[in-house]
C-alpha cells in the first residue's frame, strides 16, 4: 500500500510539472511573438495606424448616419431622388468647413510671414 501511494504522487507531480512547464512555454511563446512587434520603435507606427483608422471609422459613421445620399430604411429606397435640399446643404456646411472659411488659407501662417519678408 505504502509503494502505491508513492506511485500516485510521483504522477501527479508529473502532471503538475507538466502543466507548468506548459504553461511557462506557453507564455514564453505569447511572449516572444508579441515581444518580435511591440516594442518601443514600433510605438510611433502603431499610433499612427491607430489614429488613421479612427478617422476612417469616423468617416465611415458620418457618411452613413448624416450622408443624405445614403439611404438605410425603406421608405428613402423606394424614392429615386431625395427631395430634401436642406439636409443636402446642413450635411456640406458643416461646422469646420465654416470655421475654416473665416480663416487665411495658411497653414503656417507665422512661418509663411517669417520668410515673406525681407530683412
Amino acid at each position: 500500500m505504502h509503494t502505491w501511494h508513492i506511485e500516485i504522487q510521483t504522477q501527479q507531480e508529473k502532471a503538475g510539472s507538466r502543466k507548468k512547464k506548459s504553461k511557462l512555454l506557453s507564455s514564453h511563446i505569447s511572449q516572444i511573438q508579441m515581444g518580435r512587434w511591440v516594442r518601443p520603435e514600433v510605438y510611433p507606427l502603431m499610433a499612427a495606424m491607430t489614429f488613421v483608422t479612427s478617422l476612417c471609422a469616423f468617416q465611415l459613421t458620418r457618411n452613413m448616419f448624416l450622408n443624405p445620399e445614403v439611404r438605410i430604411n425603406k421608405a428613402h429606397r423606394r424614392m429615386a431622388v431625395l427631395e430634401n435640399e436642406e439636409e443636402g446643404e446642413k450635411y456640406a456646411e458643416h461646422g469646420l468647413r465654416k470655421f475654416l472659411r473665416t480663416r487665411p488659407p495658411e497653414i503656417m501662417p507665422t512661418i509663411n510671414h517669417f520668410f515673406s519678408q525681407e530683412k
